[in-house]
């Protein structure tokens, strides 16, 4: 959890995408406040000693309180 909150630290929120053959097709805003503690839940059930960036699919960051959809350009539920 001192990681992530480390590193979020000093920002109001982030900007969340999911990017398909090198195009960002849908974008989620989250408020760190609620952000942190769902990436910091993510990262403790992460097993292995290899850091996993992947968060997917997408909706589970519009599922963090606070967060606004920004746009979804995809054409299916495919998005994570």
């Amino acid at each position: 959890m001192a990681l992530v909150k480390k590193h979020f630290q000093g920002y109001e929120g982030a900007v969340c995408g999911h990017a398909v053959g090198g195009k960002v097709v849908a974008a989620v805003y989250c408020p760190c406040k609620t952000l942190v503690p769902v990436l910091a839940e993510h990262i403790a059930s992460v097993k292995g000693k290899t850091w996993q960036r992947a968060f997917a699919p997408i909706d589970k960051f519009a599922d963090v309180e606070g967060a606004v959809w920004l746009f979804d350009e995809c054409e299916t539920d495919e998005a994570g």
